[in-house]
C-alpha cells in the first residue's frame, strides 16, 4: 500500500505560502514554506493544488537525493527541499519542524531534521501527495 501525505496550505501572501504537511501514520505535523501563488510560473510560484506522486530521486542540479513531486503541470524538478527562508526557494517545498518569526521575517525551523524524518517514515518509497488550500494551519 502506498503512503499518503496531505499538505494543507494557508492563503498565499507576498511573504510566502505556509502550510502543514501531515503523514497519517505519523503523530507529528511538519511546517512547509513555498513561494507565493503566481499562476504556477516556474521558479516563482508555489505548486498548484492537486494530487501528485512523489518519488525519491537524484537531483540533477545538486547530485543529492530527495523527494521529487512528479507531473506538476508545466514544471519539473520540484522537490521537498532543505530550506528555512523563502529567499532560498525556486519553486520547491521547504519542510521544517515549526514556523518561526524574528520580528521582520517568517521562516521554518529545523528543515534538515524534518526532511530526514520524513524520508525515514516513508522508507524512501514512492508515495502520494495531496495539496489543498485551507483557511488555517493545523
Amino acid at each position: 500500500m502506498m503512503n499518503k501525505l496531505f499538505l494543507f496550505r494557508c492563503p498565499s501572501r507576498s511573504y510566502g505560502t505556509f502550510g502543514t504537511l501531515v503523514l497519517p501514520e505519523d503523530r507529528r505535523c511538519y511546517s512547509t514554506l513555498e513561494l507565493p501563488w503566481k499562476d504556477n510560473k516556474e521558479d516563482e510560484s508555489c505548486v498548484p493544488s492537486g494530487d501528485y506522486e512523489i518519488e525519491y530521486t537524484q537531483s540533477p542540479s545538486h547530485g543529492t537525493y530527495s523527494y521529487e513531486i512528479l507531473d506538476v503541470p508545466g514544471r519539473t524538478g520540484i522537490r521537498f527541499d532543505i530550506a528555512n527562508r523563502i529567499s532560498e526557494l525556486l519553486g520547491c517545498v521547504a519542510v521544517g519542524m515549526n514556523i518561526g518569526h524574528d520580528g521582520t521575517d517568517r521562516y521554518i525551523e529545523d528543515s534538515r531534521i524534518a526532511i530526514k524524518s520524513i524520508e525515514r517514515l516513508l522508507n524512501y518509497e514512492k508515495s502520494m501527495l495531496r495539496i489543498m488550500w485551507s483557511d488555517y494551519l493545523l
